[in-house]
């Protein structure tokens, strides 16, 4: 079994995490830069999203 992949918020001023995988979905929280979030693998998201362990989706431009 693969290991989950952490990521790092790469945006100095934090990004959103979001209800649904869209800019105008409700944001749950700002995600401060550099902080460490597992992508969820058994939840979907569209082409340039990831769900978040948790709950929420977020941009993955901002984050490496």
């Amino acid at each position: 079994m693969a290991k989950t992949q952490t990521l790092t918020v790469d945006y100095a001023g934090g990004v959103c995490l979001r209800e649904e995988p869209n800019t105008k979905a409700k944001a749950l929280r700002i995600m401060p830069y550099g902080e460490k979030v597992k992508p969820d693998s058994k939840a979907e998201a569209p082409e340039g999203w990831v769900a978040v362990e948790g709950g929420g989706y977020t941009m993955r431009e901002y984050l490496k």
